[in-house]
């Protein structure tokens, strides 16, 4: 499959003021939730046409709103100085509900996980895209033409990804935070090295598990639920903290 993460670059020229681009961001990337989350779906329905306004509408609804609610404050909390003092604070999800509405959410979320399906049917065998072009169902020095494709999206993906962010860096001017502290800088180091010791212990597991043929997927797949498991409690920390802190100001 391609890089998930690399999906996200298809959404950027969807970017508009009427549509939240988390929703956006997380409709791109919900197809290919139940490769890291066990879910009662499998990713031929999250890859279809009729999981477009059904299930991945779903899960990149519950994405959103885990990702303002839990998610978003917590990797702010955890990122360095530099980092924090260019993003700003994060939305809660009601603020997104009252500022875009549900219309603007689940049009979103559907078209991001449009983009989704349209690009993994260029990239994965029997897709509508790899039947259409013979040069997809081919091999080509050892691999198959969608297996090429899946390579060089997710490269372009990524690059296109890595320049929107070096670009919003050198343009975004650093400001005090507001926000109080709430872990302290040896905290974060160790919820950091936690998280990649967890994504490292997930893709080992997932290698020495999985057919050779299988393998870096299972890599890959496995890593991201350990590292995201990790995320996902420091996140509840911050958020317990956080609300610690409001009792006692």
């Amino acid at each position: 499959m391609p890089f998930t993460v690399s999906h996200a670059a298809a959404v950027l020229p969807l970017r508009s003021p009427r549509w939240p681009f988390t929703a956006l961001v997380a409709g791109s990337m919900a197809p290919d939730l139940p490769y890291f989350v066990h879910l009662p779906v499998g990713q031929g329905m999250t890859h279809s046409i009729l999981g477009i306004p059904t299930i991945d509408l779903a899960m990149a609804i519950a994405a959103v709103a885990v990702w303002h609610a839990l998610l978003a404050p917590g990797a702010l909390a955890l990122a360095p100085q530099a980092v924090r003092a260019r993003c700003p604070e994060a939305r809660s999800w009601p603020s997104v509900l009252r500022n875009a509405g549900w219309p603007a959410v689940i049009a979103a979320c559907i078209a991001g996980a449009t983009t989704h399906v349209a690009w993994d049917a260029f990239t994965h065998p029997d897709r509508w895209g790899t039947r259409r072009i013979d040069w997809l169902m081919q091999l080509h020095g050892g691999h198959m033409g969608y297996t090429w494709a899946q390579y060089a999206s997710s490269v372009g993906g990524l690059a296109i990804l890595t320049v929107v962010l070096l670009r919003w860096w050198r343009r975004a001017a650093p400001q005090p935070s507001l926000a109080p502290l709430v872990l302290a800088d040896r905290q974060r180091l160790l919820w950091w090295a936690a998280v990649m010791l967890c994504g490292l212990i997930g893709a080992a597991l997932g290698v020495v598990t999985a057919s050779e043929a299988a393998a870096r997927f299972r890599a890959v797949t496995w890593g991201g639920t350990g590292a995201g498991a990790v995320m996902l409690a420091a996140s509840l920390e911050v958020a317990r903290r956080r609300l610690a802190l409001q009792r006692a100001g």
